[in-house]
């Protein structure tokens, strides 16, 4: 069977609080329908291994970082520092087994403090199955 999801934000996300997870609602790809753009969150419905990838970008003057998660354990990070007046962004990828009904989803492990601070377009989250 063919798992594979590719969520985006469109629509910058304005002050999300720490452990929110981010809802990446924009799907340009659902092969299986395992990903919930409304929850932000991939639930598995074939048991394996997958490669997960997320992309951060923000905007000047903010941090966040952000977790990897695999039923509310953090697996890998992604950290973006950008004190410049540019934006930031900042990748990381991970290969995970997975049981049936695991919940994967990126959350805010950090943010900086201030009302300015948005998670803008170019940020995506995207999944599929190896084997």
């Amino acid at each position: 069977m063919k798992v594979a999801f590719t969520a985006m934000v469109n629509t910058p996300i304005r002050n999300l609080k720490e452990n929110a997870v981010i809802e990446f609602k924009d799907q340009a790809l659902n092969i299986g329908g395992f990903y919930n753009p409304f929850h932000g969150t991939f639930q598995c419905g074939v048991p394996g291994v997958y490669m997960f990838s997320w992309s951060i970008v923000i905007n000047a003057g903010f941090e966040l970082i952000t977790s990897l998660d695999v039923n509310g354990v953090s697996k890998g990070k992604v950290i973006v520092d950008n004190p410049a007046h540019n934006i930031g962004s900042g990748s990381n990828t991970f290969i995970l087994d997975l049981n049936r009904g695991d919940v994967v989803a990126v959350k805010v492990l950090h943010n900086s403090t201030g009302a300015g601070l948005l998670i803008g377009r170019g940020s995506s989250f995207s999944g599929y199955l190896l084997h």
